[in-house]
């Protein structure tokens, strides 16, 4: 091997060596800078006790997930930081979210669905957007269901959007709901509440649906759902 060829192999491995660190800065900047934006994680489905996510934190989820481009989890954090303060009851559901914010949570869900079709919050947040829009809300529904069926956090607003919706008019979604509601009232009695709080939001059908279950599993927490029911 004369000089001339060694020299043109140095000089190709160096610009192969420089090409490499550039490309590891860029690829640096791109997963520390989103990190350094984003706010402190945002819990999904919120709390009425939990405090407001103010419109700092909105702004840096969403820049945070614009910088990422192609990360699920933050497009999944800037949706939740634009969903309503508290997700609990019909009245937050009509007075604490705008059209238009409720239009940038769905659009962000959307292709936080895309990148991340695994994460039942994302499905549990769209179904819930859908229903704030007056859109077709099943089918997201269900997504959570099969994508998460054992987390049980979700279960008090998948719940409480399948029985406040024409959502439960689906025989299909009726079953995975039932296997939640047989859960709660054999497994996971803290949770019972929740029931009590879908049935006093529900639709006609969906309160049908709920004394058809609970009625046949536990008919001194029908008598209390029936006594709540009637108080509002």
């Amino acid at each position: 091997m004369n000089n001339s060829t060694a020299n043109r192999k140095q000089k190709q491995l160096r610009i192969a060596l420089v090409a490499f660190a550039a490309l590891l800065a860029i690829q640096s900047i791109w997963i520390i800078l989103p990190e350094l934006t984003r706010p402190s994680p945002l819990v999904f489905p919120r709390e009425l006790r939990s405090p407001p996510i103010s419109a700092s934190e909105r702004e840096h989820a969403k820049l945070a997930a614009e910088l990422a481009l192609v990360r699920g989890d933050l497009w999944a954090e800037a949706a939740i930081a634009q969903s309503p303060e508290s997700i609990r009851s019909a009245e937050s559901r009509k007075t604490t979210q705008s059209t238009e914010r409720a239009q940038m949570a769905s659009a962000a869900a959307e292709k936080a669905a895309k990148l991340s079709p695994h994460d039942p919050r994302i499905w549990l947040l769209l179904a819930y957007q859908n229903c704030l829009l007056n859109r077709e809300t099943s089918g997201t529904l269900k997504m959570s269901y099969y994508t998460g069926p054992n987390e049980i956090v979700l279960t008090p607003l998948r719940l409480l959007i399948a029985t406040c919706s024409d959502a439960i008019d689906d025989a299909e979604l009726q079953t995975l709901v039932a296997r939640e509601i047989r859960l709660i009232v054999t497994h996971e009695q803290n949770l019972k509440p929740a029931i009590v709080t879908a049935y006093q939001n529900a639709t006609p059908s969906g309160r049908r649906f709920i004394e058809a279950v609970v009625g046949d599993l536990d008919r001194g927490l029908m008598a209390t759902i029936r006594a709540n029911g009637r108080t509002e």
